[in-house]
């Protein structure tokens, strides 16, 4: 009986911490697209590719791709972020 009611107990507590990973995991979602779809447009592609990342295989080669430098000047999506004047400190 006691054994009962602790699984139950426990099955809450779950329920409560899928709930918080539930609403962490979409408040990150939208930034996190957003950040992939900004890094695609440095590399003068359109953001439809990052849905080429639900690929297994292709996700991770894709991944390398994204690290590597944007093309340089501007591009269809806008000026070159790296021509930017530094800020005065």
């Amino acid at each position: 009986m006691q054994r009962d009611r602790r699984a139950a107990r426990e099955l809450r507590i779950f329920r409560k911490q899928g709930l918080l990973s539930f609403l962490y995991s979409v408040a990150v979602l939208l930034p996190s697209l957003g950040v992939g779809v900004r890094r695609l447009h440095d590399l003068d592609r359109s953001g439809w590719w990052l849905l080429m990342m639900l690929i297994p295989l292709v996700g991770k080669l894709l991944l390398i791709y994204f690290c590597l430098r944007g093309t340089a000047g501007p591009n269809r999506f806008g000026p070159d972020p790296f021509d930017a004047p530094a800020l005065p400190a």
